[in-house]
């Protein structure tokens, strides 16, 4: 097995004062990675994130709260 990763970017369509803003997500890269692969890119994803916690960039979240809406 593997794993699909799909990079996307928000564009906002124009807009006028009083109106509502809509926005849409757009793919921009779309990325297959076998087993090993992802297994490797979640291990390096890991370290980044510790380190960027260690730098005081980034606070560790709690894995026991649920942070989607």
């Amino acid at each position: 097995t593997g794993l699909r990763i799909e990079f996307c970017v928000t564009r906002l369509d124009p807009f006028k004062t009083g109106e509502t803003i809509n926005a849409k997500n757009h793919p921009v890269c779309r990325l297959v990675l076998a087993g090993p692969a992802a297994a490797d890119l979640v291990n390096k994803m890991q370290q980044v994130g510790a380190t960027m916690a260690q730098q005081g960039i980034m606070k560790p979240q709690d894995p026991t709260k649920n942070t989607s809406k």
